[in-house]
């Protein structure tokens, strides 16, 4: 899974459900709050040595302490993914399992149930860093679409469209990571785009205007529609 939710009831301890749900995710090595960084250990066979894939960097220790500090548990012979910023700690917790962080959600429904504010404080400030969406089955109408945008927001990802000229945008978006640029949208879709690219006309929330012509270095966001030309 790319992500979690954790949906708890406003009428039935809400916070002491969240706590046992976290708990729960804990133990199972999961990782619910976004660290600075992570390591990703992969243990070999004997005859090679530690190697590191370069994704972050070290905070206070050198690859040197890693692998001091790997030997101490008998590790001679691993690979390791170092991503964001890494301490000698969070190696260390790594040894013992590597955890894995999912993007998470803290949904609360039944939003109006009598004396609902206070114990929506109180669950805020149990799930702390998370986000808390509160809502209400029979009152939200929208609550598909609420839900679906925090959850795109929270995963970090974002929909682009595309379209032909003279034609509708297309039904079905792209899904990707935030950040996405034009150039790196071509090739999402086929390489032939890129290596042919001229230009790209954009429309949606990052436009200027409508119609406006880009090129591959544009950044895109959640709802673009973009069109190419080549």
């Amino acid at each position: 899974a790319d992500g979690i939710i954790i949906v708890v009831d406003l009428t039935d301890d809400p916070v002491g459900n969240y706590l046992m749900v976290a708990k729960e995710l804990e133990n199972s090595r999961i990782i619910t709050a976004e660290l600075e960084g992570e390591v990703e250990i992969t243990r070999r066979g004997f005859g090679s040595d530690i190697q590191f894939i370069w994704d972050g960097q070290l905070v206070d220790c050198t690859p040197e302490d890693v692998v001091n500090l790997l030997k101490e548990y008998k590790i001679r012979s691993a690979l390791l993914r170092v991503t964001g910023q890494v301490t000698l700690d969070i190696v260390e917790d790594s040894i013992f399992g590597n955890a894995v962080y999912r993007p998470t959600l803290v949904v609360a429904n039944k939003l109006d149930i009598e004396n609902s504010v206070e114990t929506i404080e109180s669950l805020r400030k149990a799930a702390e860093p998370l986000n808390v969406l509160v809502t209400s089955a029979e009152r939200s109408p929208d609550l598909a679409e609420t839900l679906g945008a925090r959850l795109f927001e929270n995963l970090n990802i974002i929909r682009i469209y595309t379209k032909q000229p003279g034609k509708p945008p297309s039904d079905d978006p792209i899904v990707a990571k935030a950040g996405l640029t034009v150039g790196e949208l071509a090739k999402i879709i086929h390489s032939d785009f890129y290596k042919r690219f001229r230009f790209a006309r954009l429309w949606g929330p990052s436009a200027n205007f409508d119609n406006e012509r880009v090129g591959l270095d544009r950044g895109l966001t959640d709802g673009d529609v973009v069109q190419f030309h080549a």
